[in-house]
């Protein structure tokens, strides 16, 4: 329980409940080393940790509620590899993102993060899109700069007479929109951090690796 309460920031909420006299339920925001080392037993801790406060503050605690501390949270401790493609300026690109995202520490420099998974998007919808053979409806704007519509229109295109991925094809398009999106999303988030900035690498390294397939 020691580990647990030091590794956590605690807040406080004061909340009504009939028969209790001002209770107050805590929060515990935990280090996600911590979450991962009593993973399946640190719901339990919460009874004998109120117990223990009651006895010290004699406060009148309702419960305790845990939550992983998203901010220190890093999906594969930036251990990323570009994919390597026929492009060189997309590997290039790539090598560029990553070396952001481990030495990114400010908002600024997260957001930075969104901009340049935006940007190399945009560069693998132009070389991959060809107007002539990725027809859409008239509709959707597939005109320069258009490179979410672009990449969607492509792999639709591409996979369209393979009856057996069609479903494959409908979530290679939903995985690949969603990449662009949280990219968008990051570029303009004045709270950027790690975490989303680490997801955007994810998806954008994830979309790249999909239209290579694809192409091959």
């Amino acid at each position: 329980m020691h580990t647990l309460v030091v590794n956590s920031r605690v807040y406080t909420e004061n909340i009504y409940k009939p028969g209790f006299t001002k209770p107050i339920r805590l929060h515990f925001i935990v280090k996600p080393e911590i979450c991962k080392l009593f993973h399946g037993s640190i719901n339990q801790m919460a009874s004998p940790i109120v117990h223990k406060l009651k006895n010290f503050t004699h406060q009148e605690y309702l419960d305790i509620k845990f939550y992983p501390d998203l901010n220190r949270f890093q999906i594969l401790n930036n251990t990323f590899t570009p994919v390597h493609t026929a492009w060189e300026e997309i590997n290039s690109d790539q090598q560029s993102l990553i070396n952001q995202l481990k030495a990114a520490k400010t908002t600024v420099e997260f957001q930075n993060i969104g901009n340049t998974s935006r940007t190399i998007m945009e560069k693998i919808a132009d070389h991959v899109f060809d107007p002539t053979k990725h027809i859409a409806s008239a509709e959707i704007d597939l005109a320069k700069g258009k490179f979410k519509n672009r990449l969607h229109t492509y792999i639709k295109c591409e996979l369209a007479q393979k009856e057996k991925w069609q479903d494959y094809a409908l979530s290679v398009i939903t995985s690949t929109e969603k990449a662009i999106d949280l990219a968008n999303t990051l570029t303009h988030d004045l709270k950027a951090n790690s975490l989303l900035a680490e997801f955007c690498v994810i998806g954008t390294l994830t979309a790249i690796s999909t239209i290579k397939i694809i192409k091959n």
